[in-house]
Order: structure tokens, then C-alpha cells, then sequence
């Protein structure tokens, strides 16, 4: 009888401890300048981009482009060979907006969607 009111309030004592967790973020999604990213010669190179506008001192992030990586110019859906041909003009446009989204765990861009 000992044994199980003894069990009962170590249960009831692990119950009350708070709950520590570690919050790991899954995936980033980052507004930058389009002028702040490099791209690559393929849809299955890495990309590079500094996350803040103009002078910052936050470090580079490079991350890999694969098929699944979606593409977006002004709100619409583009293959990867069409971005290419329209990112230089947007890179240029003062006015230029990105939205990185990638896995932060293994460095994939999931997403790049730009606006002139």
C-alpha cells in the first residue's frame, strides 16, 4: 500500500513540474531585397542571399535549390526557367521585393516569390 500512495505522488509531483520544451523553427520565411540574392546557373544549385537590406552585418545564407522549389513573380506560379529570364529586371527594380521560404533543417528553399 506504501509502495502505490508512494508512486501516486511521484506521479503527481512529475505532473506539476512545468514542461520543458525546445521550439525548433521548421521553416523561415524571410523578406528581403531581391538585389540581396545570387542564384544559380540551375534549378539544382545553391542560392545565396543576405537576409536584411542593404548593409547588415547578418551572415549570408546559402541554400539548395531541387525540382520541388516553387517560383512566383508578381503572385503568379512560374517554371524555373522563366524566373530566370525575369529575375535581373526585378533584382534592378528599386522598389524589388522577395520572400525567401526554406527548410532550416537541411537548407532547401522551398519557395521564392519576388515582386517588381
Amino acid at each position: 500500500m506504501k509502495t502505490i500512495k508512494r508512486l501516486l505522488l511521484l506521479v503527481a509531483i512529475a505532473a506539476l513540474q512545468p514542461a520543458v520544451a525546445e521550439i525548433t523553427t521548421l521553416i523561415e520565411a524571410v523578406e528581403t531585397a531581391p538585389s540581396s540574392i545570387i542564384l544559380p546557373a540551375s534549378n539544382n544549385g545553391m542560392m545565396t542571399f543576405q537576409p536584411c537590406d542593404g548593409e547588415c552585418d547578418e551572415d549570408h545564407v546559402r541554400l539548395r535549390l531541387t525540382p520541388k522549389t516553387k517560383f512566383s513573380v508578381d503572385g503568379s506560379g512560374v517554371k524555373w526557367e522563366d524566373f530566370r529570364k525575369v529575375f535581373p529586371s526585378v533584382r534592378q527594380s528599386e522598389s524589388g521585393y522577395a520572400l525567401v521560404s526554406y527548410d532550416t533543417k537541411n537548407n532547401v528553399l522551398i519557395s521564392l516569390e519576388v515582386s517588381k
